[in-house]
């Protein structure tokens, strides 16, 4: 279960000037968004209403899996989704069960979804099964019966992520570091989307133990096929900004070459801190958004909430001024987010994420539920879950 303290890292960007260049003739200028609302609507929080500019639109034991099983692809809808109410806009799944950081995958072998979260007393990484995203949602055991050996014992088994790459089914996730306050990313990989996950031997890879570490890993796949590791760097612990990063997987299934900068959190709302990075794509207009959690994670004035950026594509560079909000503060809790993407076998985007403080129930972090739709630029809004 996450604590309140979080981060990512100090992203510099001397390619701003160049990238913002490449852009042109890709994104146009319209009109001013209102922060924290949906679509051209308005939220406001303890820190006052922030508005943003958008742009306008343009099964073996080695884990192998038959190669003709792609990730899922985003679909345009029979007919534009409804958008959500703003004051209420998630379905709330089993709000006195503990489903902190949630990501759903979709399992061809038992066609069926499976969901993965944090660390509980039960369960290093907790898995449930489910015949759609609504649920119901039952358990189905412990998808990583062994831990790292680097990994501490104190329930900082974070942020799990599912996927089939290059056909092998790889479980990436954050761990505690033993004797420290850092984390750093982990990868584990099974024969089945079900496990049993075995970790990578020796000790955590491409993690600066004294900067902080890396959490809340997402795997994505870009247009010309290549995979993609997205993660934040978890500089908080050393009291710095905090940023986004990507770096290309490889045939191996690891990552390979320089970490590219995202995003960094250099906005007022976001009091230094972004994270939760996960890649959407609006199927009409193919382009990239980098969806992320920003703002104060606890306290008084919590103003933890959900965005979105336009994207080259999973390596970046992405364009943090023209950020489109998608949740805030509502009647159903205070600070959401913790957010994961994912598509259903239908080809629709679906967000699951934490109301940090539910009101239903304060001390817990259940499972929510939203659709993500697509105006008619290609603008991502909340849509009502069904």
């Amino acid at each position: 279960m996450r604590v309140p303290v979080r981060a990512a890292v100090a992203v510099p960007s001397p390619w701003w000037h160049r990238a913002l260049a490449a852009l042109v003739g890709l994104l146009l200028l319209v009109a001013l968004a209102p922060a924290c609302g949906f679509g051209g609507e308005t939220q406001s929080s303890a820190e006052g209403t922030i508005s943003s500019p958008l742009p306008a639109a343009d099964e073996t034991a080695t884990g192998r899996i038959p190669p003709e099983i792609p990730p899922l692809r985003a679909q345009p809808p029979a007919a534009p989704l409804p958008r959500a109410n703003p004051a209420s806009p998630a379905l709330i799944l089993d709000a006195f069960t503990m489903r902190a950081d949630p990501s759903v995958t979709w399992d061809p072998k038992v066609k069926k979804y499976r969901m993965y979260t944090t660390e509980l007393w039960n369960a290093h990484v907790p898995m449930w099964l489910a015949d759609e995203p609504t649920g119901p949602w039952t358990w189905a055991g412990d998808a990583l019966p062994t831990t790292p050996s680097w990994a501490s014992d104190d329930f900082r088994l974070w942020t799990p992520e599912v996927a089939n790459i290059n056909g092998v089914w790889t479980l990436w996730g954050s761990a505690g570091v033993k004797d420290s306050p850092s984390l750093c990313l982990y990868r584990a990989t099974g024969p089945t989307a079900a496990g049993p996950f075995v970790p990578d031997a020796g000790p955590a890879r491409w993690c600066d133990v004294a900067s902080g570490g890396a959490i809340d890993p997402q795997m994505i796949k870009d247009d010309v096929g290549d995979w993609w590791l997205v993660f934040k760097v978890n500089r908080n612990v050393v009291g710095l900004r905090t940023g986004l990063g990507s770096m290309r997987i490889g045939a191996d299934g690891l990552p390979t070459g320089a970490v590219r900068p995202l995003l960094e959190a250099d906005q007022p709302w976001q009091h230094d801190l972004i994270e939760s990075p996960g890649f959407i794509q609006d199927p009409v207009t193919k382009r990239w958004w980098l969806t992320y959690s920003g703002g104060k994670f606890a306290g008084e004035t919590t103003n933890y909430g959900v965005a979105a950026a336009p994207c080259v594509g999973p390596g970046g560079p992405c364009f943090g001024q023209f950020l489109v909000p998608l949740l805030a503060t509502n009647l159903q809790g205070a600070g959401p987010g913790e957010q994961s993407v994912f598509i259903d076998t239908r080809g629709g985007t679906w967000m699951a994420y934490n109301p940090i403080a539910p009101f239903v129930a304060p001390d817990n972090r259940p499972l929510a539920l939203v659709r993500i739709g697509f105006d008619e630029r290609g603008i991502p809004y909340v849509a009502a879950p069904r």
